[in-house]
């Protein structure tokens, strides 16, 4: 095996799951709500790591900045992804 590889399986794996709008209550009260998750329970509360308090949002809340900092740990300003419009420099796909 060459180094590039032995480096590559080394690193730390992380999956970063995120529902959109899915508050913290649907997942850990789920009887009192009446709701029921059971995969969504086994993968994220059972066998996972959650955000049991939930986490602070950054501004703009649109779902593309929140997931960008959520991945990258830094604010919109900084990753430059503010709203949640697709890279289009032709122009082509305006509207979709």
């Amino acid at each position: 095996m060459d180094s590039k590889m032995n480096t590559i399986q080394e690193r730390a794996s992380v999956l970063l799951v995120s529902v959109d709008a899915l508050k913290p209550e649907f997942v850990f009260e789920q009887e009192r709500l009446g709701v029921s998750l059971p995969n969504i329970s086994k993968c994220l509360v059972e066998q996972g790591l959650t955000a049991r308090e939930g986490m602070k949002s950054v501004f703009p809340t649109f779902t593309y900045p929140c997931h960008e900092s959520m991945i990258t740990g830094t604010n919109p300003a900084t990753h430059g992804t503010v709203n949640n419009g697709i890279f289009d420099p032709t122009g082509e796909h305006l509207g979709a």
